[in-house]
């Protein structure tokens, strides 16, 4: 499959323009209006008792688990996702992957009777040194019931005990672990790692209690934070994650950072999430962000973006921290760059200084882009902490540069323009607002001089997607999947690979991510809208797409 843009990299590609383009601001005139922006909260998610609080699965999980997905109840989870529906649409695939189960998974019925609590929790999880292993677990009401399915499916299947844990051994050398009222399954897809499962079963078999993640301080700490996600909860392992990269980049940037937690609810084809996510506010990250004023974007664009991403950056602890000697050398060497002089009589750490660290940059891609590559508006948006410095700099840049690329001057004398032909596009830029904007539209420019606004916001239909993009928020990202698809179209090869990756991206929906809390955590609200009014529905269309993508993985892989 080819390389695509991605939604991040197109905000990044936006906000770069800043140093190819030589702006100016010329004669001093009387300003525009200025435009008020309340300073509004992110989205509020109630807190409840989140499922994350109440969860006697980890008793029977290591501490090592790197990952843990835990669902409420079995039987919700299968009502949601269509699963009857799904195995009767694509029953060779579900008999396939499920002739070495003793009971069929989609059958509540089948499961109820081999002693499944349907209406108990799914956990799934992977051990740190296991990678590859498929490990779920469903909480048991009758353990006899479920060792006698075992028999009735495989007669000759070996059983062992160690401890108060019985093993059944699957013929594919899977194996089920009854433990402690829980039904521990262990699987892989990967001859090469099913020698690892005999090793992992012996370890779970013989964990004990204070080797549990129940245990875990990294754990509890979570536990504490999360307060919402009655559906399910998810725990990533950052720290051990981590230390697979001592001394590195992600160790540099990440430094002192917990667990990860998302606890979320679904409803129809939305599911909200809250996500938090331990971090000391001494920790690098953490002094990367502040709260600043609230963005502005969202009051002068009239389009509704494809791809949004917003920032709060504290560029003071950002040089320092690339100055720190415990920095990774890639760091490091950045910090040797920015404090290289430059034609301009000063240095790229003295040019950060000039602004905030507030930064917005949105792209809209219309329908016909993959036809007309120049339909598509790009804006980013930089509020500044220095204006005259800023103003006198980027004039000493249209100097150094105008000779070399041709800058115009407008008709509106704040601002200059230049035409980029790889992008077909005419960048428009000046200061505003005390701001440095960068556009493809020339609208925008006008509104911001007159200080009008025009939002898009104004015309959305979903109240949590209003609320979000007017929040002020230290980080807010915003994706369109239909946009993601049409990206892709553009670079595709016209292959099945690229085909089922559109075609999947097309069915994505929307997502919106924001950090809102950054205080002893970092935490905020994720929406995710789908393209389909419930997750079954969803599922039943992208369902064929998953299944052809397998199939052609395992073509590539039969290929090497």
């Amino acid at each position: 499959m080819t390389s695509r843009p991605t939604p991040f990299g197109l905000a990044i590609v936006t906000i770069a323009w800043l140093a190819l383009i030589p702006t100016a601001c010329k004669k001093a005139r009387k300003g525009p209006a200025s435009i008020e922006v309340r300073d509004r909260p992110t989205l509020k998610l109630e807190s409840q008792r989140s499922l994350i609080k109440n969860s006697p699965v980890t008793d029977v999980i290591p501490r090592q688990a790197t990952m843990v997905l835990s669902i409420g109840s079995y039987a919700w989870f299968s009502r949601s996702v269509g699963l009857d529906s799904l195995r009767k649409r694509h029953r060779s695939l579900f008999d396939k992957s499920a002739k070495n189960d003793f009971v069929d998974a989609a059958d509540l019925g089948a499961l109820t009777k081999a002693g499944i609590d349907i209406n108990g929790p799914l956990t799934l999880l992977e051990v740190g040194g296991f990678s590859g292993i498929n490990v779920s677990i469903l909480k048991l009401t009758d353990a006899k019931a479920l060792q006698a399915a075992f028999k009735a499916k495989f007669p000759k299947g070996l059983v062992t005990v160690i401890g108060e844990t019985t093993i059944l051994h699957h013929p594919d050398e899977g194996r089920t672990l009854v433990r402690r009222g829980w039904a521990i399954q262990l699987e892989t897809k990967k001859s090469a790692l099913k020698p690892k499962i005999p090793a992992l079963a012996l370890f779970l078999a013989s964990l004990s209690p204070a080797d549990s993640l129940a245990k875990s301080a990294t754990f509890r700490q979570l536990q504490r934070q999360l307060d919402y996600g009655k559906d399910l909860f998810l725990f990533v392992n950052l720290p051990q994650l981590m230390g697979r990269d001592p001394g590195g980049l992600s160790s540099s940037v990440l430094g002192g950072i917990g667990a990860l937690g998302i606890g979320a609810n679904l409803k129809g084809g939305t599911i909200v999430a809250k996500f938090t996510v331990a971090m000391p506010q001494k920790g690098p990250l953490r002094r990367l962000l502040k709260r600043g004023t609230p963005p502005i974007g969202w009051t002068v664009l009239d389009k509704r973006p494809s791809f949004a991403l917003r920032l709060q950056l504290d560029f003071d602890a950002m040089l320092k921290q690339l100055a720190d000697p415990k920095s990774a050398a890639m760091l490091r060497q950045l910090k040797t760059q920015l404090t290289a002089p430059t034609p301009l009589g000063t240095n790229g750490a003295d040019i950060l200084k000039m602004f905030t660290g507030k930064i917005e940059a949105y792209v809209t891609l219309a329908p016909t882009i993959v036809k007309d590559r120049s339909a598509y508006e790009a804006h980013a948006l930089l509020q500044l902490a220095d204006v005259k410095g800023v103003q006198s700099l980027l004039a000493k840049l249209s100097e150094l540069a105008a000779s070399e690329i041709g800058v115009k001057k407008t008709a509106e004398q704040r601002w200059y323009a230049i035409y980029i032909p790889p992008i077909k596009k005419t960048i428009r830029f000046g200061v505003l607002q005390s701001h440095l904007v960068v556009t493809t539209d020339e609208a925008l420019i006008t509104r911001m001089a007159k200080g009008e606004r025009s939002s898009f916001v104004d015309k959305l239909a979903n109240p949590t997607l209003k609320t979000m993009f007017r929040a002020n928020d230290v980080v807010f990202y915003y994706l369109d999947g239909a946009a993601i698809a049409r990206l892709a179209e553009i670079g595709s090869k016209k292959n099945s690979a690229d085909d089922v990756f559109i075609a999947t991206a097309r069915e994505l929906g929307t997502l919106a991510v924001a950090v809102d809390g950054i205080g002893d955590a970092l935490s905020g609200p994720i929406v995710l809208q789908l393209s389909s009014p419930s997750l079954a529905a969803w599922l039943e269309k992208v369902m064929p797409l998953f299944i052809k993508a397998d199939e052609l993985a395992k073509k590539r892989r039969n290929k090497k």
